[in-house]
């Protein structure tokens, strides 16, 4: 008589887990901002000063980057100048919350 007991889902997901492995996910280089560039993006911004996306939209909140908006679409492109990016990279701008 074959055995009928039914296998619980931790049992079924140990077998499948023997499958394929997953794609490891592929994050493509981004190339370092242009010296002469007037603009950065938000992640150029990010590893300019060594931080996350978040951080940078954080000082964003903050006012201490300044963003700029080159389309008026909801869910543009952001910038900011770079001049401001590696003077607070530097450490001279302020760093006192606005209020």
């Amino acid at each position: 008589m074959p055995n009928t007991k039914r296998k619980s889902p931790r049992q079924r997901r140990r077998r499948t887990s023997k499958a394929q492995p997953r794609a490891a996910k592929v994050q493509r280089p981004l190339a370092p901002p242009d010296p002469a560039a007037l603009i950065v993006s938000r992640q150029q911004a990010a590893r300019m000063l060594s931080c996350s996306i978040r951080t940078v939209q954080r000082l964003e909140e903050r006012g201490q980057l300044k963003a700029v908006k080159l389309t008026q679409t909801t869910g543009g492109m952001v910038y900011f100048n770079t001049d401001q990016v590696k003077a607070l990279a530097q450490g001279g701008a302020s760093q006192t919350p606005a209020s």
